[in-house]
């Protein structure tokens, strides 16, 4: 068994991330970090779990809506960079306001 840790970071921080064989499997805290956030330990669960789309890069799409019973509309988007990852945007936008 192959085992090494690599420092990454995410939204909630800097920290090690423990990879078995290839997969990503624990979290150990950035050692200069004076207070790690414990919610970093999800990662690896999170990372790998069956409901996770695999398509990595693929994209991110915020919605909101105005008010309850509104319809969501996509307000930010973040499309891959990754090369061979397909570039184009399916449906319309045209802000929360209409």
């Amino acid at each position: 068994m192959s085992r090494r840790t690599v420092h990454s970071s995410s939204h909630w921080g800097a920290f090690k991330a423990v990879v078995e064989d290839g997969r990503f499997v624990d979290v150990l805290p950035f050692e200069r970090d004076p207070q790690p956030n414990d919610l970093v330990a999800g990662l690896p669960a999170a990372v790998h779990a069956p409901s996770r789309i695999d398509r990595p890069g693929r994209a991110t799409v915020a919605f909101a809506r105005k008010s309850v019973g509104e319809d969501w509309v996509a307000v930010h988007t973040h499309m891959s960079l990754f090369r061979g990852t397909p570039s184009r945007s399916y449906g319309k936008f045209s802000g929360p306001n209409g």
